[in-house]
């Protein structure tokens, strides 16, 4: 399994890569799935640059934010086969507008941003709450904080 990330953090049973490094190994997958932040860093990342090297029909899935992939250079690529499958949970205008050519292609998925639901999510963001209240009362680090920095 390949993954790409700023940092290049190791992760067990991945071999990590930084991003600079996509446009070499891109072409080894047989699915990219896209869990990126919408930064002014991620903004059109997968375009035609990256999708230029792909293997033909590979899959993308996007889970993260619509604006990673550049839209125009997916839908080239889908309709030439060099992407063969992409499953959108995000687009970068949502809701995805009508007149988008991503709603009539055959081997497109759309969801309504839905991926990362669950019917205990409410729960966990509440215990995810009380568990960083605790935390901050006491003098300890939060959990998930979010660097503006960083834009996320």
């Amino acid at each position: 399994m390949l993954g790409a990330s700023r940092s290049a953090t190791p992760v067990e049973g991945v071999q990590v890569h930084t991003v600079a490094d996509l446009p070499d190994i891109i072409g080894e997958a047989d699915h990219i799935v896209v869990t990126l932040p919408g930064t002014a860093q991620t903004e059109g990342l997968l375009g035609d640059e990256l999708l230029a090297r792909v293997k033909p029909g590979v899959t993308v899935v996007n889970v993260g934010r619509g604006t990673v992939i550049d839209e125009p250079a997916l839908i080239a690529a889908l309709q030439d086969g060099r992407v063969g499958f992409a499953a959108l949970d995000v687009t970068a205008v949502e809701p995805l507008p009508a007149d988008s050519p991503l709603w009539d292609l055959p081997h497109v998925l759309i969801s309504p941003h839905t991926a990362a639901l669950d019917v205990r999510e409410e729960e966990r963001i509440c215990d995810q709450f009380c568990d960083n209240l605790r935390a901050f009362l006491a003098g300890r680090p939060l959990a998930n904080v979010v660097d503006p920095a960083a834009g996320y």
